[in-house]
């Protein structure tokens, strides 16, 4: 954390301290939860009739699409200054947009989770901006997704159990709403400013081998969120009952804390390029058993699934840096990684429309493959150029 540097109020670049490193990266936790969540936040919209299945699909691009949108343009045109007034608003819009969600049916809904993806997305920058300025980012990101995860898992529980079955589906869009709130007491401690950087003193869009890469990132997390959103009507489109796919998607939550405490203890040990192309090899036998039918082979997929997305993406961050020395791409990772969480559900939703929902499975699994040749594509061309975390 000490390779870490911010110019705090004083005006002197120093070492960021940890409480400024905690209070940026759990307000990024926080808000950037919802994509985690949105199986079961569409999912109950939807059974309460407030949502239809393509919608379910539009809303998560509506809201991913404002993100990366709120990520690229803040990456491309803000300095990385004011920090805590950007922050502060953001937190008010979005929860502004989360309490007009609970109350919203149609496309309505989409247009609030669209103010609330914009508001997310700068806190989102501004946590990308904290891990360009880090040694060994992997392990922050393994953190933040640990901590993501388990944050996920209590609301989760939280919603199935008590929320959502007594006040309805608006209500967990409520309880993100009293989060970020609560979140508004954490901007204090963060630092006004960061001390530039490369990446700062000559901005620009990324070339070569930094784009390819930023693209193999867009399409794996696309695979990943596109079947994701619609992990609760898979669920039932393989003979299981609301509880039981409840379940299984909060055990598969679960199992993602195991995948943000691999990817920290994987960090400085493996090369980025293995773990994300053993993640999405894991990914494609997770869809393999979910097509078989049946709760168990179900459970076992979506683990598999949600495991791999925490392992991997992690370690996009060191990948995209060794790559692009001058962090162009690295600067654009949220960008990538939001899009492709925004175009993930679009094509989930056409599919859905045309083909029907179990289609799903293979438009995923397309995906897939398509990011682990790209990124084995990276790895033979920069093989000397990638170092370990």
């Amino acid at each position: 954390m000490s390779d870490l540097t911010a110019t705090p109020d004083g005006g002197q670049s120093s070492s960021l301290q940890m409480v400024h490193i905690a209070s940026i990266t759990m307000i990024a936790i926080l808000t950037g939860i919802v994509p985690v969540l949105q199986p079961l936040l569409l999912g109950a919209m939807a059974e309460a009739g407030r949502l239809d299945a393509g919608q379910i699909g539009i809303a998560a691009m509506v809201e991913g699409g404002a993100m990366a949108l709120a990520v690229g343009l803040a990456a491309a045109f803000l300095p990385p200054r004011h920090l805590r007034l950007i922050t502060a608003g953001a937190l008010c819009v979005a929860l502004l947009a989360n309490i007009a969600t609970a109350g919203a049916t149609g496309i309505m809904i989409a247009v609030a989770r669209f103010f609330n993806g914009m508001a997310c997305g700068l806190t989102i920058w501004i946590f990308v901006g904290l891990l360009t300025r880090l040694s060994l980012p992997a392990r922050l990101v393994a953190i933040y997704s640990t901590v993501q995860a388990c944050c996920a898992l209590l609301i989760a529980f939280v919603m199935t159990t008590f929320l959502l079955p007594h006040f309805g589906g608006g209500a967990g869009y409520v309880a993100l709403a009293m989060t970020n709130l609560g979140l508004l007491f954490l901007v204090p401690l963060m630092p006004t400013r960061f001390v530039a950087v490369e990446t700062d003193r000559s901005p620009g869009p990324p070339r070569g081998l930094g784009l390819v890469a930023l693209i193999g990132v867009f399409i794996h997390i696309a695979a990943i969120i596109g079947l994701w959103v619609y992990a609760l009507p898979l669920a039932r489109s393989a003979g299981t009952s609301v509880e039981e796919a409840g379940l299984a998607i909060s055990v598969a939550i679960g199992f993602q804390i195991a995948g943000g405490f691999t990817a920290a203890w994987l960090a400085p040990r493996l090369a980025a390029p293995l773990v994300v192309l053993g993640c999405i090899a894991a990914s494609l036998a997770g869809i393999a058993l979910m097509t078989m039918g049946g709760f168990i082979p179900l459970i076992m997929g979506l683990v598999l699934i949600s495991m791999s997305w925490t392992l991997a993406a992690p370690f996009h961050m060191p990948l995209l840096m060794a790559v692009d020395p001058q962090r162009r791409a690295a600067m654009q990772m949220g960008t990538g990684q939001i899009i492709g969480a925004s175009a993930g559900p679009a094509l989930a939703a056409i599919t859905a429309q045309l083909l029907g929902i179990r289609s799903l499975f293979w438009v995923s699994a397309s995906l897939f493959l398509v990011a682990f040749l790209v990124f084995m594509f990276v790895s033979n061309r920069s093989r000397s150029a990638i170092s370990v975390g």
